[in-house]
């Protein structure tokens, strides 16, 4: 149960993401809005990553 949450938010997270990119590649933002846009892309990364981290220690914990 776990696992399918998590991986249903990491989808979630990255389809935020690639949406928030492709705006980003098309080059229609102005400077500020392209940083802006930047940090959210790096923060949904961190987030993702986060999950994962906690996925793969509760998997291991659950090994033990």
């Amino acid at each position: 149960m776990t696992q399918d949450f998590a991986e249903h938010v990491i989808k979630g997270l990255q389809e935020k993401r690639d949406n928030i990119a492709a705006g980003v590649l098309a080059g229609t933002l102005d400077h500020e809005r392209y940083k802006f846009h930047c940090g959210e892309i790096h923060g949904l990364d961190l987030a993702v990553d986060h999950i994962k981290a906690v996925l793969e220690k509760i998997e291991e914990n659950d090994d033990e």
